[in-house]
């Protein structure tokens, strides 16, 4: 191993810091924070050997902590300094009738631009922060996925991590990488059931028995190995979403029945939601068309957004999109000839889609998916043996088959609102679209409303009447807003 000494070409300060450095002298990270004159890089004494670089896993949580206290300190800092700059603003004698202070309504009625704009980024930088998200990518400080990287010493702002344990290639050592992922059968089998049976209901991207058979046929005839000939990369990338799912969202106590104490779950959900990443990738799934691949990336929405990775996966749900569409599953109507399990598959992967996608119009303010180009016929509210039920009846898909209408208000609320050029028109679609929204809340079936529980209702009844209540107050403050 090379033990010729490198330069540090980070500052000081943003290494001491670990935040990325644009390697300038004064570097702008240090213009900002008013700093300019003590940046400075490393001198030669402070070289060090090429063989000491850190692992890339050795990143702390204590590091992590660190950057978000200090840069708690510099928002409330800013905070208050623009605050007493409005104060003092507002206070001024020299300001003319013809010249409003920030913050302050026009004679007109009208509210400042720095009034709205204020508003505005208030708002928008709290809920994204809350989901992980980014809308300005030159604040990247602000993003909790930027937090958490610590900084090489060379300033090159590699993350811990995203080298997936080495360098990996399909030839070499992924397949053996996703092996040693993979847990014992048993637990693969508890971590897919517990998925069926208590996630599954969230997001309805895959068909029970269908993925049931498959699993049994991985191990046996593949034998549960991920070398096996035959075996497909893209349902392999499915099985670790499922498994990503629940060992990201399952109770303390089933977890560790299952054999995994709080450390080994947190560090697998991480790993797991990698191998998704890195099986679909290494599959090509990007030129070779699979519905699995759409199943896997469908499954691991929510999973992303617990862990911090909303942006990684708005990208692959666009990219889901667009792999769907290639398949025809937003064609799916009464006229399609695939059969009944491919169909009622396919159905609910699209409607997965369609609500991902029309909810993010709330964050990017635009939507992939045209409602009129898609004729797919919704879901079945069937059971998994596809017995039709009555609407009143809870199964698999009616959380999923009533989020769906919600959703389908927003991006009719976001043509309306492009189509308005007065306040006045835009308030107007605004009420309109508020009073659907309300009512659909009010008309939610009888288990999802507030109604007695029945002892014969799926487990996941209390959490679907909590998510839906959540969800249509969400959308209405979005709305308003």
């Amino acid at each position: 191993m090379s033990t010729v000494p490198r330069r540090k070409l980070a500052c000081r300060i943003c290494t001491r810091r670990k935040v990325r450095c644009d390697k300038e002298v004064p570097c702008d990270n240090c213009v900002r924070r008013g700093t300019a004159s003590e940046c400075e890089r490393a001198g030669d004494d402070e070289l060090i050997p090429q063989n000491s670089r850190p692992l890339s896993g050795q990143s702390t949580d204590e590091a992590a902590l660190d950057a978000l206290r200090q840069r708690v300190t510099e928002l409330e800092a800013a905070l208050q300094q623009k605050n007493a700059t409005s104060s003092r603003a507002n206070h001024s004698p020299t300001r003319t009738a013809e010249e409003p202070a920030d913050g302050v309504v026009a004679c007109d009625g009208s509210s400042s631009p720095s009034q709205d704009s204020g508003i505005e980024d208030a708002v928008t930088v709290l809920e994204f922060l809350a989901w992980g998200r980014m809308k300005d990518p030159e604040r990247t400080i602000l993003s909790p996925e930027a937090l958490r990287v610590s900084e090489h010493e060379d300033g090159t702002g590699a993350s811990p991590g995203e080298d997936l344990d080495g360098a990996l290639n399909a030839d070499a050592n992924l397949i053996p990488w996703l092996q040693i992922l993979l847990p014992s059968r048993r637990q693969v089998y508890q971590l897919v059931e517990y998925h069926n049976n208590c996630l599954l209901w969230f997001h309805g991207s895959y068909f029970t028995p269908t993925f049931s058979q498959q699993l049994n046929s991985f191990y046996g005839d593949h034998n549960g190995n991920l070398n096996s000939t035959g075996l497909s990369l893209q349902w392999v990338a499915l099985l670790f979403s499922i498994m990503a799912g629940t060992i990201t969202s399952a109770p303390t106590h089933d977890a560790k029945q299952w054999g995994f104490d709080d450390s080994e779950a947190r560090l697998l959900s991480q790993k797991w939601f990698k191998a998704v990443i890195v099986s679909l990738n290494a599959a090509n799934y990007t030129a070779h068309h699979s519905l699995h691949a759409v199943q896997a990336i469908t499954t691991l929405t929510n999973t992303a957004h617990m862990l911090g990775h909303s942006n990684t996966q708005s990208v692959m749900l666009a990219s889901a999109v667009r792999i769907a569409q290639s398949l025809g599953l937003h064609r799916l109507d009464e006229d399609a000839r695939d059969g009944e399990v491919a169909l009622e598959t396919g159905r609910r992967v699209w409607q997965e889609l369609c609500t991902q996608d029309w909810f993010s119009t709330a964050f990017s303010e635009a939507y992939s998916i045209n409602p009129l180009h898609s004729i797919s016929l919704p879901p079945k509210n069937c059971d998994e043996y596809l017995q039709v039920l009555p609407e009143s009846e809870p199964t698999i898909t009616s959380f999923c088959r009533f989020l769906a209408q919600v959703a389908a208000i927003m991006p009719a609320l976001q043509d309306a609102m492009a189509l308005s050029n007065t306040l006045y028109t835009k308030h107007e679609a605004v009420l309109v679209h508020d009073k659907k929204m309300r009512a659909l809340a009010t008309a939610r079936p009888p288990f999802l409303a507030n109604t007695a529980l029945d002892e014969n209702w799926p487990c996941y009844i209390p959490w679907a009447r909590q998510a839906i209540a959540m969800s249509s107050a969400h959308k209405i403050i979005m709305i308003h807003r």
